[in-house]
């Protein structure tokens, strides 16, 4: 037994009251516990909750909507190989909702683009500028740019959330 393992047997002892002799044959009452302070009330540490994501503003109701997820600012907003997450859903109309399951609690932000000819990746034109509709969380924009991460990010704490982010075509 270690010194501190002592010690901490030590105090245990020394902290309950002496123990009565009692007359041989007597029944010995039963011990009485002694009140104690409550221990603190502690939070179930927060797991994943759904995110309810409204995507409006789409010009036509061709194609699918790509979401990605990002935990960092690491390729965000064009870079999908570093997104955490990619998620995708049909577009039928001038707005579509999107519901995320298993979202764990921290900083997130995301991405949104339609990919209105279903080719699986965000056109652009001959100078780089997108030909497809953007959108980011927070409805973020960029100055002389794309959006950058700290503008889009967003904190969740394991209750559902619900966003809404606009579509634009540049």
């Amino acid at each position: 037994m270690t010194a501190t393992g002592f010690a901490i047997l030590v105090a245990l002892a020394m902290s309950q009251p002496p123990a009565e002799a009692a007359e041989p044959g007597t029944p010995v009452p039963p011990a009485q516990s002694q009140p104690s302070a409550a221990a603190p009330a502690v939070e179930p540490p927060a797991g994943p909750a759904p995110v309810t994501v409204e995507l409006v503003g789409f010009r036509s109701a061709r194609g699918k909507v790509r979401l990605a997820l990002y935990r960092s600012k690491d390729g965000f907003p064009t870079d999908l190989s570093k997104a955490t997450r990619v998620d995708e859903a049909a577009v039928t109309g001038k707005r579509v909702v999107v519901t995320l399951e298993g979202l764990e609690p921290g900083i997130w932000a995301i991405a949104a683009y339609h990919d209105e000819n279903g080719n699986g990746e965000l056109d652009t034109n001959v100078v780089g500028i997108p030909t497809e509709g953007l959108g980011v969380s927070n409805d973020a924009k960029g100055s002389f740019g794309p959006p950058k991460f700290e503008g889009a990010r967003f904190e969740l704490d394991g209750t559902p959330r619900r966003l809404r982010i606009t579509i634009r075509y540049l």
